[in-house]
């Protein structure tokens, strides 16, 4: 029999909805006719946002948006007992019964107010993390980290992000690197979240490991893949990201074009696979945000990157499709390893040329930077 049990939600404006389960005919009607009857009204509110209950059975607290403070309330009697003053137009409002505080999150204060519910006074008021954080080290009187002595730290102009964005694409549509990046990370998505992430589960099955075996396989492949990305960004700031591309993407080939015969090799075949393609499953990210970086500037690097990963979920959509269309025409996924082998090589190659030949930073354009 499933479970009976019902909610009761308060809205902003007091507005009570009663949402009933595991009730059939009759027993839903009384339980209905429990909840029409008021029992009472607390009054004197500019405006109720929230209501949190203690674990006792004792008081209740409601978020008064309104009036900008906590309203304690005897669940009994619903009298009020104390009102608390709280930030500007408390919301959300939660009790912690290991502490026996309430929380109160206010929206124009931007902070939360943390009440203790014993001796009824605020103990603390906390902002908000990213109240604290800046977009840029100007803004605190600082240049960014590597910048010339001689480099202004004046802040960034506001940006509209619409117009930045499609600037930048029409900055990326004109510029060789931009091509080149989009086409080694449109092999990226393939060889990755296209044609492992979607089909090295079913290809499994189609050798006679079970999905669970092979979901534990992925997860493998995950714990190497933290190693390597982390790796390569040690190795980014060291070596040219264009030999480390190189590197990935060939290597990521090599193990592509040897999984059909890792399936062949017992358990050990793919635990090897799986250690050697997870060092490389995201550490083609690292080089590639440098290298856009080195092309449009560091300003840009973001847009830019933003861009070039939109091929790498076209090339995701296009392995995804078309390594499933394969196994269906021929029965197994052999033509499509090795053709994501063979993808992977081109971009190695294709990575070699990034930058080359490249205009002088002085003569970049940039983004648009006009008030939105």
């Amino acid at each position: 029999m499933k479970q009976r049990e019902f909610d009761i939600t308060i809205g902003p404006s007091g507005e009570v909805e009663l949402h009933i389960r595991g009730y059939k005919g009759k027993s839903c009607l009384e339980v209905v006719k429990m909840f029409e009857k008021v029992v009472g009204e607390i009054k004197g509110l500019h405006g109720i946002h929230g209501v949190a209950l203690d674990d006792a059975g004792n008081y209740g607290y409601i978020s008064d948006g309104g009036g900008n403070a906590v309203v304690v309330f005897d669940r009994k009697s619903l009298e009020k007992v104390a009102t608390i003053e709280a930030g500007k137009n408390p919301d959300g409002i939660v009790f912690d019964p290991s502490t026996k505080t309430v929380w109160a999150f206010n929206g124009r204060s931007k902070d939360a107010t943390v009440i203790d519910t014993t001796a009824r006074k605020v103990v603390a008021t906390i902002p908000l993390a990213w109240l604290l954080m800046r977009d840029h080290p100007a803004e605190m009187g600082l240049r960014a980290y590597g910048a010339d002595e001689d480099a202004p730290a004046a802040i960034p102009a506001r940006i509209n992000p619409l117009k930045a964005a499609m600037t930048g694409l029409g900055l990326g549509i004109g510029h060789r690197d931009f091509w080149l990046l989009s086409a080694g990370f449109f092999v990226c998505g393939a060889s990755t979240i296209g044609l492992i992430g979607t089909h090295f589960i079913p290809a499994c099955v189609d050798h006679g490991i079970a999905e669970t075996t092979a979901a534990g396989l992925i997860a493998f492949m995950g714990v190497f893949n933290i190693v390597g990305t982390t790796a390569s960004g040690w190795l980014t700031d060291r070596v040219d990201s264009r030999y480390l591309l190189f590197w990935y993407y060939a290597l990521r080939g090599v193990s592509l074009l040897f999984l059909p015969y890792a399936f062949d090799l017992s358990f050990w075949g793919l635990t090897l696979f799986g250690v050697f393609y997870g060092l490389d499953w995201i550490a083609t990210v690292p080089p590639t945000v440098r290298l856009a970086a080195n092309a449009f500037g560091v300003e840009n690097a973001g847009m830019m990157y933003g861009w070039i990963m939109v091929m790498h979920q076209v090339g995701s959509a296009a392995a995804a499709y078309g390594a499933g269309l394969l196994h269906t025409d021929i029965g197994n996924y052999n033509a499509a390893f090795v053709g994501a082998g063979g993808l992977c090589m081109i971009a190695a190659l294709l990575s070699l040329r990034v930058g080359v030949g490249r205009t002088p930073r002085a003569q970049r354009p940039v983004l648009a930077t006009a008030e939105s």
